[in-house]
């Protein structure tokens, strides 16, 4: 199962939530500026609850250039909590921070317990 969620546009800071373990989420963000991103690249990192980084979490790809939109996939994970997240560009403007925010996971299935 996947979840998805739109970013306001131009705000680099997102909250997603409710998302679930073990369900994949995907982010559409605009993000801020003019003219089209045609030709920039990005990496994402996703930071767990603990503070360490999870390998191989995140994808992110141009949905459409002109419009500054990008798709961050944020692949499942097993632990509830609130994990950290950011997207930087990795080309000649390397590390410039263009979204981040906090993915809250929890699990179906302990709600019914409180």
């Amino acid at each position: 199962m996947a979840r998805a969620f739109t970013g306001t546009d131009g705000e680099p800071y997102h909250e997603l939530r409710p998302a679930f373990v073990s369900e994949s989420v995907t982010l559409t963000a605009t993000l801020a500026g003019s003219g089209s991103i045609a030709g920039q690249t990005f990496a994402g990192v996703l930071t767990d609850p603990a503070g360490e980084e999870v390998e191989d979490a995140v994808t992110v790809a141009i949905a459409v250039a002109a419009d500054r939109t990008v798709l961050v996939t944020f692949a499942a994970q097993e632990e509830s909590g609130e994990y950290r997240f950011s997207v930087r560009r990795t080309d000649d403007d390397g590390g410039v921070v263009v979204a981040w925010g906090v993915l809250d996971l929890s699990d179906p299935g302990e709600a019914h317990l409180r």
